[in-house]
């Protein structure tokens, strides 16, 4: 999400080249998008396994990095990936208290705070690397594609997408949680997590 963000900021700016006030709009849309995006998986998140609304928020955000950001050389693709990127990567925190729910159905003594306060600083680590990481990815030269692939934020588009993917993982693993202790729930649950800060 930080470097996505990031992105937003930057990149129509210097090869879609809008004036301050439509990025600002931009960002304006991708925020409210994520408002959105939180609604709808803690919706999905009260009627599926957490795994399932994880898998759908993976799924969606890695189409639309790959598809609509990767091939974002206009402006209404640029904000349709706004929108879409926006309610799929950024509701995905909604499904924590689900996490909290099958930790406590496994294993009973687990604290509803302890657990949430572990997926909070699992955030951390990706909030504090996304910086330093984004400036890394961009020195990448250009790659000779088509789309913003071919621009310098190529490598920064597939790396985002594969993080996304990676999201799939807790989904075919769901198996996995049941039967094994509460912390190390958690501690899955908060690598998860930091992957989907970092992207």
């Amino acid at each position: 999400m930080k470097l996505t963000r990031f992105a937003i900021i930057a990149f129509p700016e210097t090869y879609l080249h809008l004036p301050s006030i439509p990025t600002t709009l931009l960002i304006s849309v991708f925020n409210l998008s994520s408002v959105g995006g939180t609604i709808f998986f803690g919706y999905l998140t009260d009627r599926l396994h957490p795994s399932t609304a994880i898998l759908i928020s993976s799924l969606g955000a890695a189409l639309s990095v790959f598809l609509l950001w990767g091939f974002a050389l206009s402006k209404p693709v640029i904000y349709i990936f706004a929108i879409t990127y926006g309610v799929f990567g950024g509701g995905y925190a909604a499904t924590w208290t689900g996490f909290v729910s099958e930790i406590q159905r496994d294993a009973g003594e687990a604290e509803a705070v302890i657990v949430l306060g572990m997926l909070a600083a699992g955030r951390g680590p990706g909030s504090v690397s996304s910086g330093p990481l984004s400036e890394a990815l961009l020195k990448y030269d250009k790659w000779n594609l088509t789309g913003a692939y071919g621009t310098r934020y190529g490598v920064l588009i597939v790396f985002t997408g594969v993080t996304a993917v990676m999201g799939w993982l807790g989904f075919f693993t769901r198996s996995r949680f049941r039967g094994v202790d509460s912390n190390s729930l958690a501690r899955t649950a908060e690598i998860r997590f930091s992957h989907e800060e970092t992207r």
